[in-house]
């Protein structure tokens, strides 16, 4: 969902680990219209999809390290596949609607059309989420309402399998996270 915390999870995995993380917004992921065309702009008909080409540039130059890709896509079932973990961030729709509110570094959710958007597919979008980690054990849901630094540790030791990740002499606890693949939120 967009305004669940993945960019400030992104950041802050950039700054505190040694694994590559990347937001979707960062060139990959595309806009596409009904008939498939990529767009240059956000409508509410269009997809917000991953761009295949970028995609496997990302897995090629990144080999064996940790990469964890941040980010609300569309349909986010079909790239299941692509990830090894797969994680959502939760939180409340007044939570939600706050964030988007007041965050300073994305202007979805600020205008009434984009803001009705979000509110009009938090119910299925959670409905969604909840069923896929009921019956997919590479996907799990974390509750983006606890502080950053717990949900990005979360985050990276169920997507490492519980490894540590260290970057100099930070360290990320061993509480959950690690290949963070999309929120398709």
């Amino acid at each position: 969902m967009p305004g669940a915390g993945k960019t400030s999870i992104c950041e802050y995995l950039k700054n505190n680990s040694q694994a590559t993380a990347c937001d979707v917004d960062d060139g990959f992921a595309g806009h596409f219209d009904q008939a498939g065309l990529e767009q240059d702009h956000w409508e509410p008909d269009f997809l917000f999809l991953l761009l295949p080409d970028k995609i496997a540039q990302l897995k090629k130059e990144s080999a064996n390290a940790d990469v964890f890709l941040c980010g609300n896509i569309s349909r986010p079932e079909n790239y299941f596949p692509l990830f090894d973990k797969v994680v959502f961030l939760s939180v409340s729709l007044d939570l939600l609607q706050e964030r988007l509110h007041t965050r300073s570094n994305n202007p979805f959710g600020k205008d009434p059309e984009s803001l009705q958007a979000v509110i009009d597919h938090y119910p299925s979008t959670n409905r969604f989420w909840n069923k896929s980690s009921e019956t997919n054990m590479k996907v799990k849901i974390v509750d983006a309402s606890l502080p950053l630094k717990e949900v990005a540790d979360e985050v990276a030791c169920f997507c490492t399998d519980g490894k540590l990740l260290r970057k100099s002499s930070h360290q990320l606890t061993k509480s959950s996270a690690g290949r963070i693949s999309s929120n398709a939120e």
